[in-house]
């Protein structure tokens, strides 16, 4: 049983690993746990977010580097505006602009990681939306093993996929 004090509705135990893989077939398992234990579902959700959080505002400033981003866009447009440094401005502003997009996937990419672990004990329901890109990819690699083609592993990331999206290849 649980000791951390939480209501006894937050106490249950897994899912097992016939219904994860079943209804979870992207979603590398916690093979590890002791899945007839019950296990505090709120503690688990509550290092869930606190790891996603720390993902989007990392220490140890806890400051957003996509803000920060944002931020340097929006003056340097308007120091373009203004006639303020011009040119030196637009030549920079489009490598700021890639940085940002990089940044927005590399964080969301930290976003998925960061419910690896929840998801792999509860399965999926919680946290963020899988890309479909990734589930894209998964049925290409698929069709390709079954051509017998040379196929590299998955990406392994978990996300929020429904089971009839997961099944659809």
């Amino acid at each position: 049983m649980a000791t951390c004090g939480h209501e006894e509705s937050f106490i249950e135990s897994p899912p097992s690993l016939e219904i994860m893989v079943k209804n979870y077939p992207l979603i590398a398992l916690n093979e590890e746990i002791d899945r007839s234990t019950p296990r505090c579902r709120l503690c688990d959700l509550t290092a869930a977010t606190s790891r996603e959080s720390a993902a989007v505002y990392p220490p140890p400033t806890f400051s957003s580097r996509i803000e920060d981003l944002q931020h340097h866009i929006a003056l340097a447009e308007q120091l373009i505006a203004e006639g303020i440094r011009k040119e030196e401005l637009e030549a920079t502003l489009a490598s700021i602009q890639k940085m940002l997009t990089d940044e927005i996937f590399a964080t969301g990419n930290r976003m998925l990681e960061a419910w690896k672990e929840h998801w792999a004990i509860w399965g999926l329901g919680e946290g963020p939306e899988m890309p479909n890109v990734y589930l894209e990819e998964v049925v290409e690699e698929e069709s390709r093993a079954a051509t017998g083609n040379k196929v590299k592993a998955p990406l392994n990331i978990k996300g929020k996929a429904s089971a009839k999206k997961a099944k659809r290849f």
